[in-house]
């Protein structure tokens, strides 16, 4: 029976992050290579034609957020990762086909790009979720944002600005489906229905998870409690001020200070990707070490980073200079680790949610900035304002998240209680299982949380 019982050497969660890894770099090359060749076409057009170019990427990403949230809770985040992964490079396939539709075509091609970003973007949290135990939610957030941004910055390095040649867009688009057949044949469904995953592996990343993995009734999202939550407002207000997504590398709002190719400096790159990396393994033994709470570590992170960066960021408008980048970037690392865990934290079942309704609100605020700021070029007034303001609000949100945020689970996140005959029910069938088990773990259909709640 010892044999039967065994675990394997690497648990299948850390090869499942390594391929989560590797499939947020595919996303994220895809995804610069498919703007780029949109962009670099849209300027063969006249001026006053462009208007529907402009915003269909955005336009694309937060009309699918919510929508793509809902499918990851009832259809399975696994799934919907998957799959979301194939579309984008299905798209990468076609994109040279869009510039015969003309203006219209390659805003069509954006819309549909943004779209399949915000299924991806929502559904990632919902694989955190499913296969990162509490204990080391932390360090999985940890891991997968440093080696993006590094992997986001080698591109530039490797390949500079020629994302548009077909080599490059051919090996993205080419990667992207080699990615999903392995993702299909070993990480398709969640922990529990993984036939690969040991039990014992499952009771470690279930144990304190609230996630109900074995059910196959999907789980109705309450809206009314999640919209009036408190916590979830100031995750949003968080996430919408500290403008994470811009200093990530995607569009950078202090691009203006040295034209269109100043990029985050590989330097500032690497210390934010050190400060995230000691950011999370910290937060993790900490909480376990009993230190501090969940509560305690995320508003440590959150506020402290966020507040720094505010700080740098309206000394950078008034100076330009590369140690303030360093510092703005090295803070942010700090403040982006615990926000985003935030997301899990407070209701596993539901991080697709609200992941959906903080990108949403930080996509509001990205519009609002490219309309009254981005958009005015000949005005230096404006981006200097912008210094001064956005700083101002990050505080405002440090300060009410560090007097008023939690990341504790939330009481309409916790599972519902079964019917007694039903929790008896499955309790002998554990019990029948288990009976010539020894000292091994349960079967998969059985859980910590079930023997306890039959006993």
């Amino acid at each position: 029976m010892t044999d039967k019982c065994s675990c394997t050497v690497v648990p299948k969660r850390y090869l499942m992050v390594a391929l989560v890894i590797i499939g947020v770099q595919v996303v994220l090359w895809q995804t610069i290579s498919y703007t780029a060749y949109c962009v670099k076409w849209k300027d063969y057009f006249p001026y006053q034609q462009k208007e529907p170019f402009v915003y269909s990427h955005l336009v694309g990403l937060l009309l699918s957020l919510l929508p793509a949230s809902l499918v990851s809770v009832d259809y399975g985040a696994n799934r919907v990762f998957g799959s979301s992964l194939l579309t984008l490079s299905l798209l990468l396939e076609v994109a040279p086909l869009a510039i015969h539709l003309g203006i219209h075509g390659l805003a069509g091609a954006q819309f549909l790009n943004g779209a399949a970003e915000g299924f991806v973007l929502t559904s990632l949290h919902g694989v955190l979720a499913d296969w990162t135990p509490v204990d080391e939610r932390t360090t999985m957030f940890a891991i997968l944002t440093s080696t993006t941004l590094l992997g986001g910055r080698c591109m530039f390095e490797a390949v500079g600005f020629e994302f548009v040649t077909s080599p490059v867009m051919f090996a993205n688009a080419a990667l992207g489906l080699a990615w999903f057949v392995l993702w299909y044949l070993l990480f398709f469904d969640d922990p529990c229905h993984n036939k690969s995953v040991t039990e014992e592996e499952r009771l470690r990343i279930t144990e304190g998870n609230s996630r109900t993995l074995s059910s196959s009734k999907a789980q109705r999202v309450p809206w009314s409690k999640i919209l009036w939550s408190t916590p979830v407002h100031l995750v949003c207000l968080c996430v919408a001020t500290g403008m994470a997504e811009q200093r990530l590398g995607k569009y950078n709002y202090l691009m203006y200070l040295g034209g269109g190719s100043s990029f985050p400096d590989l330097s500032s790159v690497l210390a934010l990707a050190a400060v995230v990396m000691i950011c999370g393994v910290a937060s993790d033994l900490l909480r376990e070490k009993g230190l501090v709470s969940t509560t305690g570590a995320r508003r440590l992170t959150c506020t402290g980073g966020l507040l720094i960066h505010a700080c740098a960021t309206m000394l950078q408008g008034l100076e330009e200079s590369r140690w303030i980048e360093h510092i703005a970037m090295a803070a942010l690392g700090m403040f982006v680790v615990g926000i985003e865990t935030s997301h899990v934290d407070m209701a596993p079942q539901y991080a697709p949610t609200l992941k959906a309704l903080s990108a949403t609100a930080f996509g509001v605020v990205l519009g609002a900035i490219n309309v009254f700021i981005i958009a005015d070029a000949s005005s230096p007034t404006a981006h200097r304002l912008a210094h001064v303001f956005i700083p101002v609000v990050q505080v405002v949100a440090a300060l009410l998240y560090m007097l008023y945020g939690s990341a504790q689970l939330q009481p309409w996140a916790s599972l519902p209680q079964r019917p007694q005959e039903e929790r008896d029910e499955h309790g002998d069938e554990c019990d029948a299982q288990t009976k010539d088990c020894g000292d091994c773990a349960p079967k998969p259909q059985c859980s910590l949380r079930d023997v306890e709640e039959t006993v």
